[in-house]
């Protein structure tokens, strides 16, 4: 699983998602943010739909459903899902 700070580092969406997830959300505290987005992803990589895939594939799957699932309320009301 790649870390926020890798996140960050990356194209597309990945480093405004971080901005905002850890910057406006978390005010900064990049422990805390890392360990919900880490939460979110391990849940998501235990969903049924994960089954059969490669390591990698389910990896990079849950990545993608974790950041979109945390970016909407981050962007929409400035909240984590974890933090509630």
């Amino acid at each position: 699983m790649r870390s926020l700070a890798a996140l960050h580092n990356g194209d597309g969406d990945e480093p405004r998602f971080v901005e905002i997830f850890v910057g406006k959300v978390h005010q900064g505290q990049w422990d805390l943010a890392e360990d919900h987005w880490e939460r979110t992803v391990v849940e998501f990589l235990n969903i049924r739909e994960m089954e059969g895939l490669s390591a990698a594939r389910a990896t990079k799957k849950a990545e993608r459903l974790a950041m979109t699932a945390l970016w909407y309320p981050a962007k929409r009301w400035g909240r984590c899902p974890c933090c509630s």
